[in-house]
C-alpha cells in the first residue's frame, strides 16, 4: 500500500513533458506530405513530371526541328539502324506479312530475326517508311515514359512511399543507360525490359501473381537470346536477396520462388520460340557470333573472375558521376567509346544515399545486400 502511495505522490509531482517517452505520438498530428495526399493517384504525378523532363530534352526532337539520328559515334543510327528500319517498314507496307528472307539485304539473309529487337519499332511501322525519321524519337519518348512508370509501380510493391516512388522512377527513366544509349534505340529498351522484370517478379514473388512473368521473359527472349543469360543470372541473385530479406536463410521459401521462376519462364520462352530461334540461328551463322570477327577465342582466354584493366575500372568510376565527365563524341577519353562504355549514372542523390540504406537493416540481410552489390 505504502509504495502504491508513493509512486502515486511521484506521478503528480512529475512534469507531464516527462511521462512521455521521446517516440510517443500523444498530442501530435500525424506529418502528412504533398505526396502521401495523392494516394493512389501518385502514379499521375510520377507521368506527369517525366513528361514534362522529356518535353524539356527531347523537344526539339518532338516538334521536328531535329531529327533523332545522329554521326558521329552514334553513326551507326543514321548509317545501319534507319535502313533496317525504313527496308523492313517498307515490306510489311506492301507485301501485308513479316518480311523473311530477303535478296535485297547483302547477299540474301533471313531479315525476320532483328524485327523485334526492339519490339517498340511497331510504332514505327505503323507511321509508315516516309515519317521513320520523325517517329524514332516518339519510340524512344515511349520506353522513357513507360519504363519509369513501371519502374515507379515496382518501388510501390517494395512498399516505398509515394515521395520515394516518384523520384526513383525520374531517375531509372532518366539514367545514362536510358537516355545516352537510347540514342542506338537498343539499350533503351533493354532498361525498359529490366523494369518489367522486376516487377514481374515482385508480384510472382509478393502477390502469387504470375502473369506479368512469363510475359517479361517474353520480351525478353524475342529481342536478343543473349540477355536471357545476362538477366536470368540477375533475377536470380535478387531472387537470393529477397528471398533472404524476407523469409531469412530458409531454402525452402527460396526454392518455392526459383521452382515459380523456372515454370513460369519456361511459358514466356515457349511463347517466344520464333522469334528466339531465328535470332539464335542469326547468331550463330554471323562472322561477329561464330567466325572470324568472334570475340569468343579472346574472351575464353581470360578468367572468369579476371580483375579489369585500370582504364575500363577508371571509366565504371567516373561514370558514376557524370555520362559526359570524360568528354562527349569522339573526345570522350575512357574506355573504348561514349556509347559501348558503361552507362552507370543515374543521379548524384542514388550515390550520396545509397549507403544509408544499410543503418536500416539486420545484420543478416546487410551482409547479404553487401554480397550481392
Amino acid at each position: 500500500m505504502a509504495k502504491q502511495i508513493k509512486k502515486r505522490i511521484a506521478a503528480e509531482h512529475t512534469p507531464k513533458a516527462d511521462l512521455a517517452s521521446p517516440n510517443t505520438n500523444i498530442n501530435k498530428a500525424p506529418e502528412i506530405n504533398a505526396f502521401d495526399i495523392l494516394g493512389n493517384k501518385a502514379w499521375l504525378a510520377a507521368l506527369g513530371l517525366m513528361s514534362f523532363a522529356a518535353f524539356i530534352i527531347f523537344k526539339d526532337y518532338l516538334f521536328f526541328n531535329k531529327v533523332y539520328l545522329f554521326k558521329d559515334i552514334g553513326s551507326d543510327t543514321l548509317n545501319g539502324i534507319f535502313p533496317y528500319k525504313y527496308y523492313t517498314t517498307d515490306k510489311l507496307a506492301n507485301n501485308h506479312l513479316f518480311p523473311q528472307w530477303s535478296y535485297d539485304w547483302g547477299m540474301g539473309q533471313n531479315i525476320f530475326a532483328l524485327l523485334f529487337r526492339d519490339p517498340f519499332d511497331i510504332i514505327l511501322f505503323f507511321v509508315g517508311k516516309n515519317h521513320i525519321m520523325q517517329g524514332i524519337v516518339y519510340k524512344e519518348l515511349f520506353k522513357i515514359l513507360g519504363g519509369g512508370l513501371i519502374f515507379y509501380y515496382y518501388l510501390k510493391m517494395l512498399k516505398l512511399s509515394n515521395f520515394v516512388s516518384i523520384t526513383g522512377s525520374l531517375l531509372f527513366a532518366f539514367c545514362a543507360f536510358m537516355i545516352v544509349g537510347g540514342t542506338w534505340n537498343f539499350f533503351s529498351y533493354e532498361a525498359f525490359a529490366a523494369a518489367l522484370l522486376l516487377l514481374a517478379f515482385e508480384q510472382l514473388f509478393q502477390a502469387k501473381k504470375f502473369l506479368l512473368f512469363p510475359i517479361a521473359i517474353f520480351f525478353i527472349a524475342i529481342s536478343i537470346p543473349v540477355n536471357l543469360y545476362l538477366y536470368g543470372l540477375f533475377i536470380l541473385l535478387y531472387a537470393i536477396l529477397r528471398s533472404i530479406q524476407v523469409n531469412g536463410y530458409s531454402l525452402k521459401a527460396f526454392g518455392t520462388i526459383f521452382v515459380k521462376m523456372l515454370g513460369f519462364g519456361a511459358i514466356g520462352l515457349l511463347l517466344s520460340a520464333p522469334f528466339l530461334i531465328e535470332n539464335i540461328f542469326v547468331i550463330l551463322e554471323s562472322p561477329r557470333g561464330n567466325g572470324t570477327s568472334s570475340f569468343t577465342h579472346m574472351l575464353s582466354g581470360v578468367p572468369i573472375f579476371d580483375v579489369t584493366d585500370k582504364m575500363n575500372f577508371g571509366t565504371c568510376v567516373m561514370r558514376f558521376f557524370s555520362s559526359d565527365i570524360l568528354g562527349s563524341g569522339s573526345d570522350f577519353k575512357g574506355w573504348q567509346n561514349m556509347l559501348e562504355a558503361p552507362l552507370f549514372y543515374c543521379g548524384i542523390p542514388c550515390l550520396i544515399l545509397m549507403p544509408q540504406v544499410f543503418q536500416f537493416l539486420e545484420k543478416k540481410v546487410k551482409i547479404a545486400f553487401i554480397i550481392f552489390i
